[in-house]
């Protein structure tokens, strides 16, 4: 028995001493694992406000037919595969599941996010669409600590954008600002006439 506990001791002082990873390796590796996830999911597109069934059994098909018209863009975006986000069909009234696209070529996602941009406020029937670069959660976590940024940019009509993973890039007229920090960046923006 003393031998076996003797046995324990030195493996434990042989783990402290050199332990199988640190904690600056476990952040390298989990930093990597968010950028594997965030470029697995480069050509994703999230669809809001499309109501529920409006798709069909074919949400392929559907936004392919759709996008030329609702983005005023031309030729045909491939679409590798479209689908509800999981979870349970909302009631009525309750705001419907996005749709999920992954386009073949990110060439094609970016043209249709840009063309989205340049039109601004999509309207589908009665409806308002909205359409997203598809994030992993960690990298959407830390775009949306700059929410209130965003909303008081809005307000004052100040144009800026986002940058991958989460930079605040805003126009003034002395040029552009970025920011990866959202303290920073509202101190900015307070202090903009």
């Amino acid at each position: 028995m003393e031998k076996r506990v003797e046995s324990l001791e030195m493996t434990e002082q042989e783990w402290q001493a050199n332990p199988p990873a640190s904690k600056t390796d476990v952040e390298r590796i989990w930093d990597k694992l968010q950028d594997m996830e965030d470029r697995s999911r480069r050509n994703n597109v999230r669809f809001f406000g499309f109501p529920e069934g409006k798709e069909g059994g074919d949400a392929v098909k559907f936004l392919e037919e759709l996008l030329p018209n609702l983005l005023n863009i031309k030729g045909r975006r491939e679409i590798e595969r479209a689908h509800r986000i999981a979870g349970q069909r909302p009631a009525t009234g309750d705001r419907p599941r996005p749709i999920l696209a992954r386009f073949l070529r990110s060439s094609d996602r970016d043209a249709v996010l840009r063309a989205a941009r340049n039109k601004g406020k999509l309207s589908w029937g009665n409806t308002t669409i909205m359409l997203f670069p598809d994030y992993s959660r960690a990298t959407q976590m830390k775009r949306d600590k700059f929410k209130e940024c965003k909303k008081k940019l809005h307000e004052r009509e100040v144009r800026f954008r986002m940058l991958f993973p989460a930079k605040l890039r805003i126009e003034t007229g002395q040029g552009e600002r970025a920011f990866e920090c959202p303290r920073e960046a509202m101190a900015f923006i307070d202090a903009m006439q």
